[in-house]
């Protein structure tokens, strides 16, 4: 296939990629630091922004493929078992901070 050809018929996908990937980027270019009262400031909300737009990026693209819908599901299910064994903890830890 053609990459021009591939390009404009997927450009919606890679619209939420690109901004995905600028967001990492920009967390990472802009680094965190401590403050002189012990406050730490970063922009933490750049990364869940990233992981949003990099999964509805991956979805998109995963499903304008000319494959069966088995492996469509697989592959959509896959990333999300991934980020649920990652952040397994993660709600653990919110009830341990409001509640302890």
């Amino acid at each position: 296939m053609n990459i021009k050809k591939h390009l404009l018929r997927n450009w919606t996908g890679y619209a939420f990629l690109i901004p995905g990937v600028s967001f990492w980027g920009i967390y990472s270019y802009i680094g965190s630091y401590v403050a002189s009262d012990g406050t730490l400031v970063e922009p933490f909300f750049l990364i869940p922004l990233g992981l949003i737009f990099i999964s509805i990026g991956c979805i998109i693209l995963i499903l304008k493929f000319r494959i069966p819908l088995i492996i469509k599901i697989l592959f959509l299910l896959l990333p999300a078992a991934v980020i649920l064994l990652l952040f397994w903890r993660l709600p653990q830890s919110i009830i341990e901070l409001f509640f302890s």
